[in-house]
């Protein structure tokens, strides 16, 4: 158990605390699709409140 570093944003680490503790994988593959998948639903569905309430790759869009 523990914390699973996933990204880098900025000054800013962002990890999942626990994260590996709600799932049992069979592989480091396994880990990794989760992990992937994970970080992209992050990005593109998931709304940030700091962010305005709109999601990374919609403020990256804005600034783009």
């Amino acid at each position: 158990s523990g914390s699973i570093l996933l990204a880098k944003s900025g000054s800013k680490l962002m990890a999942i605390d626990n994260w590996l503790g709600h799932y049992l994988f069979e592989s480091i593959a396994e880990v990794q699709e989760h992990a992937t998948r994970w970080v992209w639903t992050y990005n593109h569905e998931r709304p940030n409140m700091a962010l305005g309430g709109i999601t990374p790759k919609q403020k990256l869009a804005l600034v783009a």
